[in-house]
């Protein structure tokens, strides 16, 4: 019973710490710089510069779309922001305004679920077999 109830303490404390993290992340989240929809549009009166900057992010826009079009892309969510470091302004932004939860914390649910399930003491056996020989 030992086990379990020190299981249940480890589940407890990475939920907590899930928690507070994604609490902190909203609370920065909420104070940071409007997002792209809010963004103003540029001057018509651009500089050659400028241009050739709108151009490259109109090619990488189209390159993005390609690849988030991809049917392996669909199955995972994507938000992307890309500001221009100097000025600030966004360069490109999509979904830029969603909460996602990285993989690195789904990982803590996982390794909670097999504490529980599986125990601090299990181990995982694994088999190697083939048809040939092994060499080094």
């Amino acid at each position: 019973m030992k086990e379990r109830e020190r299981a249940q303490k480890v589940l407890l404390a990475m939920v907590a710490m899930l928690f507070s993290f994604a609490v902190r992340g909203a609370d920065a989240q909420s104070s940071s710089t409007p997002s792209a929809s809010s963004a103003t549009t540029l001057r018509s009166s651009k500089t050659p510069q400028q241009r050739r900057n709108s151009a490259a992010t109109n090619r990488f826009s189209a390159r993005v779309d390609v690849t988030l079009a991809n049917p392996a892309a669909s199955k995972g969510e994507w938000g992307l922001l890309i500001a221009d470091a100097t000025t600030g302004e966004t360069l490109y932004a999509l979904n830029d305004d969603k909460y996602f939860v990285p993989a690195s914390n789904m990982k803590l649910f996982s390794t909670a679920l097999a504490l529980s399930k599986l125990g601090v003491d299990y181990k995982f056996h694994t088999t190697l077999e083939t048809r040939g020989t092994i060499s080094d």
